[in-house]
């Protein structure tokens, strides 16, 4: 990489929003969280939904049923499993109230 194409030395370095952030037990994901411990290696990558650290709640079914709609029209049979047995276990999960301002 020539000169005019390196970042300069500022953006390498990591800001301490950023840094609390990377150190966070639960990152926010597109449809979900992922609950993967600090330190512990990724080896899904690309494919959160089948990790067994990933965790949904009611707030994400409308990106799952847009998700699960997207994988009906490609033929995706075993994406679209993995998304049915997510809404599922989103819409059979007991809703808490919240009572904080009660």
């Amino acid at each position: 990489m020539d000169d005019a194409n390196k970042l300069p030395q500022a953006a390498l370095v990591e800001g301490t929003q950023m840094q609390k952030l990377r150190k966070e037990t639960w990152r926010m994901l597109g449809n979900g969280y992922c609950t993967r411990p600090e330190g512990v290696p990724c080896e899904y990558e690309t494919i959160c939904e089948s990790c067994p650290c990933f965790s949904t709640t009611i707030e994400f079914l409308p990106i799952l049923h847009k998700q699960k709609q997207d994988a009906e029209k490609k033929g995706q049979t075993q994406r679209l499993e993995v998304f049915k047995k997510l809404i599922q276990s989103v819409e059979q999960a007991p809703v808490v109230a919240n009572t904080s301002t009660i």
